[in-house]
Formats: C-alpha cells, sequence, structure tokens
C-alpha cells in the first residue's frame, strides 16, 4: 500500500461564460452535481439546493467522502464550485470534467489543495464509545434524500418552501414565466416571474378575504367585475354569495386559466358556472371600453393593483 498524500483533496474550480438557463435552473443544477458525484466515484448522501428568486442556485451534494458544492450566478453566467472528496476511491477531476460539459463553460479556472497532510498530522488512539451506525446493516446502501427549495427573495426579505425536486409546468408566455411545483407541505404551487401566488394548501385565505368583505359591505351585490382572478379562486368566492347573478372575469393571460383548470379543479371547476363571464384582455382597456357599464362590486386581483392613476 503507497503511502497517503493527504487525507482529502480539494480542489476550488471557478466556470465562466456558461449558459445561464442552466445556472438559474435548480433543477438541473441538482441533476448535474448529482451527476458529478457519481461520476467521480463518490456515494451520495443527500442533496439539499435552493433556487433564489429571480436567480441564482445554491446546493451541496453531501457524499459519503465529504462534499460537493455550488452557488450560481446565472447573470454572469458564472458558477464557483468547491470538490472536497476523502480517500483514494473518489477522484474529484472526473467531477470536474463534467461539470464543465454539463455547464457549457467555455472558461474555467481550478486549483487543488492537499488537505490533511500525514506529515502535520498526529495519529490518535481515538475509538468512539458507540458508533452511531451501529446495528445498520454496512451491505445496504446508504439511501439517497433529497431537499430542493425554492426561494422568493424580495426586498428585505426571503421565503423558502421545500418541492419535490421536478417542475409539473413551466411555460413562458406572452406576459409572464408560469411554473408549478409540487410540494409536501402545500400541495401544488403556482409561481408567476419567480414569485409565490398560491398553494392548493392556503389559497382560500387570500381568496375569501378579498372577496366576502367587499361582498358583505353591499346590501344585495348583483353585478361584480373581477379584474385578474385567472386561476377562479376569487370566483369562486364570490359566486357563493346568492344575491350575486352575474360575475365577469377580465383576465390577460389566458394561459392562466388552462393551468389553473389542468392542475387546481379547486378553484377551476367555477368557470363551468353559467353565471361566470370570461373575457381574455387588458383590465384597464376594458373598463375604458365598458365605462357606461355599472358593477355592484368591483374585485382586483391582480399581482399590481390598478390605481386612479392609471
Amino acid at each position: 500500500m503507497g503511502k497517503i498524500r493527504s487525507l482529502g483533496r480539494h480542489i476550488i474550480t471557478e466556470y465562466r461564460d456558461c449558459k445561464p438557463e442552466i445556472l438559474n435552473n435548480v433543477i438541473a443544477i441538482e441533476k448535474i452535481m448529482t451527476d458529478a458525484a457519481l461520476k467521480a466515484g463518490a456515494t451520495v448522501i443527500n442533496t439539499t439546493f435552493h433556487h433564489f428568486s429571480p436567480w441564482g442556485v445554491s446546493g451541496v451534494v453531501v457524499i459519503q467522502e465529504s462534499h460537493l458544492a455550488i452557488h450560481t450566478w446565472p447573470e454572469y453566467g458564472y458558477a464557483s464550485v468547491d470538490l472536497y472528496t476523502c480517500g483514494d476511491t473518489v477522484n474529484p477531476w472526473l467531477a470536474f470534467k463534467l461539470l464543465k460539459k454539463a455547464l457549457s463553460a467555455k472558461q474555467h479556472e481550478a486549483i487543488e489543495m492537499l488537505r490533511g497532510q500525514p506529515e502535520l498530522l498526529n495519529k490518535t488512539n481515538f475509538k468512539p464509545i458507540q458508533s452511531i451506525n451501529s446495528g445498520l446493516d454496512n451491505n445496504k446502501p446508504i439511501p439517497l434524500t433529497r431537499d430542493v427549495w425554492f426561494t422568493e427573495r424580495t426586498g428585505n426579505f426571503a421565503f423558502s418552501v421545500k418541492h419535490n425536486g421536478g417542475l409539473l409546468h413551466k411555460k413562458q408566455t406572452s406576459f409572464q414565466l408560469i411554473e408549478i411545483y409540487e410540494t409536501p407541505s402545500l400541495g401544488k404551487m403556482l409561481v408567476l416571474d419567480g414569485i409565490i401566488v398560491l398553494t392548493e394548501k392556503d389559497e382560500y385565505v387570500y381568496h375569501e378575504m378579498l372577496s366576502h368583505p367587499a361582498l358583505f359591505t353591499h346590501k344585495s351585490p348583483s353585478k361584480v367585475l373581477i379584474l385578474g382572478g385567472g386561476d377562479g379562486g376569487t370566483a369562486r368566492e364570490v359566486l357563493k354569495h346568492q344575491n350575486v347573478r352575474d360575475v365577469t372575469l377580465v383576465e390577460l393571460d389566458e394561459k392562466i386559466i388552462e393551468v389553473s383548470k389542468r392542475y387546481f379543479p379547486q378553484m377551476s371547476t367555477v368557470f363551468d358556472n353559467k353565471k361566470l363571464k370570461v373575457q381574455i384582455e387588458n383590465g384597464i382597456e376594458f373598463i375604458i371600453s365598458e365605462k357606461k357599464k355599472k358593477y355592484d362590486v368591483i374585485i382586483m386581483d391582480l399581482g399590481f393593483p390598478i390605481t386612479s392613476e392609471d
């Protein structure tokens, strides 16, 4: 057996001129990093990855032989990567080569450091009282666990939601980027342009509070105008009021309605209600063109409410 050069090998890598679309895709980055670890001959234990709104991914692949970590800057086409492995059965340079190709990096820099050089260490006789792995079958593969997160970051706060590591739907329309994730705690989650709009579990809170207070302030609301609300949640709550006979919903992006019908039936079944009329157009233009019409209640279910200046 040859002399051990070091306990660990640490490659610090910078990848430049990468494809921004890859660097901003948390699902793709998790797969690429996991594939890199396996290519190096490592045993993957856990993956934890976060996507930050509007861009950037941070993540780590924990391996039995240490870890691989990454942070991306899509706006610069840049990724910073740490490849740290222990033992002589793993080759981190194989991971480096895979990452270079998978990220479509046109330029790169890398430096390897030997960590824990035996000449500078004194080996002790330490033995744990009881191994935390006692009782486990060492012949069985270690189960892989995944933690993949979507993080909405605006202003001075950030909000993270763990999802199942796959996109149910992703489409760039003429107006916005629509994404739908499956989450273990909140069910399906609708994200527009990197902003969480609703989830299956708690959408009712928003839609109830948006609709009922306004309707209860009117003695007998019959005609209601909803600006936005293409998911159908607000219309669903409005039509719970028996006095309401006519609801007009004006949605700019018809793809929102299509997505809701496919993934959010608890809201979209309202589109079968004969009292509901849907108009696909700009809300401001609708109001201008229909200014002679009168409504008992007008509800704005918009990301950016219309003001008097509009």
